[in-house]
Formats: structure tokens, C-alpha cells, sequence
């Protein structure tokens, strides 16, 4: 049976803002075979909602293969989400870079951790309320961290795509090699 590990994007935050953080685990010793089998799902924990609301988005990744991978234990920089639809149609995006205090890959390369064969950590897929609103945070070619948001307010039936791309230079040598599930996920949650 597959464990399934929740963990908040506190030590992003901390990181992000540039107080020192040490968010890793102690679960992984080096060496071991390749990884292959990794998947992720999308979830949400409400399927319909009032406008103006949310549900809370995670993306699972599950450890379905015999060795060790690392991921950042929050989604911001890796819990990528790639589209929106309502209805069938694109809802358009904006993005915007945000400043930080420390590069945002440090963030990212602080925040790995392993995760184990047969274990699955859920990331969340950040959400605003005011006004409502999926967000996402890449870290572009140059390092800087870009927020992109489409907003889920306007009644409908919202389809969320999702992917774990962790930026290959955030790989650390005291770590596994980097969780890359090859396919996209998705979820769908209605606005009333």
C-alpha cells in the first residue's frame, strides 16, 4: 500500500524570502537503482463550490518503482500547472515575475526531499480567494520565479492540467535523482 505524505509550502515561503531554512529528510542513503515508474494525479477536495471559492488542488506523486527519487516538499518552482479550461474553452492567464531574496532555485535545491519506493508525497497547487484563482510558480530559464494565475470566479465546469517539472538544476549530489513522472495530470471542479 502506497503512504501518501502531506507536506506545506512553509519552508518555500521561509526560503523564498530569504530566511535559512533546512527543509530535507533523512530518508535516503545514495546509490540504487535507476527510477522509473513515478506518476502523479491531481486531486481536488471538492468537486462543485459557490463563486468566489476554491477547492484545495494537490498534486500526488507516488514512488511506484524500486528506488529512491527527490522532489521539493512544496509546489512552488516544480507543481507546474500548464492549462485551465472552463466549459471546454482556455481561460486566459497572467503572469508576472515576483522578486525574491534569495535565488529561487536555492529554494527549490533546499526543499528536496527523497522519496522512497511505494510512498507518495501530495504537493499543493497554490489558490487564491480574493479574487478566486489557480496560481502557479516556474522558475523561467533566467532563474527568475514567474506567478501565473487564471481566474475560476465566472459559474462553470473548471478542467485543471498539472505537471511535477522540477528544474533539472535544482538536483542535489546527496539526494536521489530527481521524481519526473512523464505525464500531465488533471482535475475538474464545478463553480456554481
Amino acid at each position: 500500500m502506497t503512504r501518501i505524505r502531506v507536506i506545506a509550502a512553509a519552508c518555500a515561503v521561509a526560503a523564498l524570502g530569504g530566511v535559512a531554512t533546512a527543509c530535507s529528510s533523512d530518508d535516503y542513503t545514495p546509490g540504487g537503482d535507476t527510477v522509473g515508474g513515478v506518476t502523479a494525479e491531481l486531486r481536488s477536495s471538492a468537486d462543485r463550490g459557490p463563486s468566489g471559492t476554491v477547492p484545495r488542488l494537490m498534486l500526488v506523486v507516488h514512488n511506484d518503482s524500486n528506488a529512491a527519487c527527490s522532489l521539493p516538499s512544496h509546489g512552488i518552482g516544480s507543481a507546474i500547472v500548464t492549462s485551465v479550461t472552463r466549459d471546454g474553452g482556455d481561460v486566459a492567464s497572467t503572469s508576472r515575475s515576483i522578486p525574491t531574496f534569495a535565488p529561487s532555485i536555492d529554494a527549490v535545491r533546499a526543499a528536496l526531499t527523497p522519496l522512497p519506493p511505494d510512498e507518495a508525497l501530495a504537493l499543493d497547487i497554490q489558490t487564491s480567494t480574493d479574487p478566486a484563482a489557480v496560481e502557479s510558480h516556474r522558475i523561467d530559464g533566467g532563474g527568475t520565479l514567474v506567478r501565473t494565475t487564471w481566474p475560476t470566479g465566472d459559474p462553470g465546469e473548471y478542467r485543471v492540467t498539472a505537471a511535477l517539472e522540477t528544474p533539472q538544476a535544482a538536483a542535489r549530489d546527496d539526494r536521489p535523482p530527481l521524481c519526473a513522472p512523464t505525464e500531465r495530470a488533471t482535475a475538474t471542479f464545478t463553480v456554481e
